[in-house]
């Protein structure tokens, strides 16, 4: 059976991003990440974040503004902080240990794209995970 293009960007293989699936996946996380940015309740922005990431420990704070790719890939430990204008690109698991404090304006890329010209033009992408240990 044919992976799908999800399948294979989650597994590191070269996917096409303007698949349906992922487009719509997108279009979901843009949506949450305006209600999120735009919310000056830290309880229900914090509600929001846990609709929008994968996980989302215990006394976490992430500050607005906030932005990511599709934010199921992006797993958050407890007692974490993460500072305004902090950008991650999730197409691969992003994932920050406990007691994590991430500064103002961090980007953290699992994006990458192929070195070949031709897979360029094809216009195919590949991400690798990011990983950030406890207490970094």
């Amino acid at each position: 059976m044919a992976r799908t293009e999800k399948e294979k960007m989650l597994a590191g293989e070269l996917y096409l991003a303007s698949d349906p699936q992922l487009v719509r996946d997108r279009r979901r996380c843009r949506s949450l990440l305006h209600e999120i940015n735009g919310q000056p309740d830290e309880e229900q922005r914090f509600a929001l974040f846990r609709e929008l990431l994968g996980r989302i420990g215990d006394s976490s704070f992430i500050q607005p503004p906030f932005s990511c790719d599709y934010g199921s890939n992006i797993t958050v430990g407890d007692r974490v902080f993460v500072n305004f204008n902090t950008v991650i690109l999730d197409c691969a698991q992003v994932t920050i240990g406990d007691g994590a404090q991430i500064a103002s304006a961090v980007q953290l890329l699992a994006a990458d794209h192929p070195r070949d010209a031709q897979a360029r033009r094809d216009l195919r992408e590949l991400a690798r995970p990011v990983s950030i240990g406890s207490n970094v």
